[in-house]
């Protein structure tokens, strides 16, 4: 009974058999056309981009190319226009040795320099003092009698004793180093010997007696007789000793 009435209905219904003939491949095929169309424009548009920007690059290196090449050649043009100055052979030129003497102004100039030079060194700047040591009793005798006679003829007595004991600011200066600094602050001459004295450093001495290694061996009018070590030189009266 029931397949008489699925024959019925597939009777009255046409248009049910004549579909269920088509193929459902056929007809999902139709529904995806358009996609792949449009995906195909797309691959093609973006190819003919690329081929149009490698062309304008390709055409912008070649007219910078170009443009270089232009330059170099113009400035090639320019510098070739310029040449180099051609040389000169110059000759040697040969200076006759003089022959005539130097001037005699120059020669003069240079026998007084050496005059003066040979003068500066012989003149005996620096002289030693007197060895205690090595005067005969004829010279201290004399030396005594100056000393003596210094009461009615001091300038006499002076240069005598001047001319015996060398100042200490006329000696080497190796010596000089042995006698130490000293302020001279007073001076006591009278005619009894014993009772001269100098005050050196603010301290009274007498003849005889010592200070830092110098004896006092004269108090004279205007003048001091100093010894180290038996070696003796005088200092002006009331002179302070630097050491220099």
């Amino acid at each position: 009974m029931s397949s008489l009435l699925k024959a019925l209905k597939q009777q009255q219904s046409p248009l049910v058999s004549q579909r269920s003939d088509i193929d459902p491949a056929l007809l999902s095929s139709d529904t995806h056309k358009p996609w792949g169309r449009m995906l195909l424009w797309t691959v093609m548009i973006v190819i003919i981009l690329l081929l149009i920007a490698a062309s304008v690059m390709q055409w912008r290196s070649s007219t910078l190319a170009q443009n270089n090449i232009a330059t170099t050649e113009a400035t090639a043009e320019r510098y070739s226009d310029y040449q180099l100055g051609s040389t000169l052979d110059v000759e040697a030129l040969e200076w006759e040795a003089s022959t005539q003497p130097a001037s005699t102004e120059a020669r003069v100039i240079n026998e007084a320099g050496s005059s003066e030079s040979q003068a500066t060194v012989r003149q005996p700047s620096q002289r030693e003092p007197l060895d205690l040591n090595q005067v005969s009793p004829e010279l201290l005798a004399k030396f005594e009698q100056a000393i003596a006679d210094s009461d009615y003829d001091n300038t006499n007595s002076e240069a005598q004793s001047s001319s015996l004991v060398p100042p200490l600011n006329e000696l080497e200066q190796t010596f000089k180093r042995q006698v130490p600094q000293f302020s001279y602050d007073g001076h006591m001459y009278v005619s009894d010997a014993q009772q001269r004295w100098v005050e050196l450093n603010k301290q009274r001495f007498y003849v005889g007696e010592q200070f830092g290694g110098v004896r006092i061996e004269r108090i004279e009018p205007q003048q001091l007789v100093l010894s180290v070590d038996g070696k003796a030189f005088s200092v002006e009266a009331l002179q302070d000793w630097n050491g220099q």
